[in-house]
């Protein structure tokens, strides 16, 4: 669904915490 790198990055945050 999200096919930006930026975008994805940003949901990657807040969707799949890996940190």
């Amino acid at each position: 669904m999200h096919d930006l790198p930026v975008a994805s990055r940003q949901c990657s945050l807040h969707m799949y915490p890996s940190g």
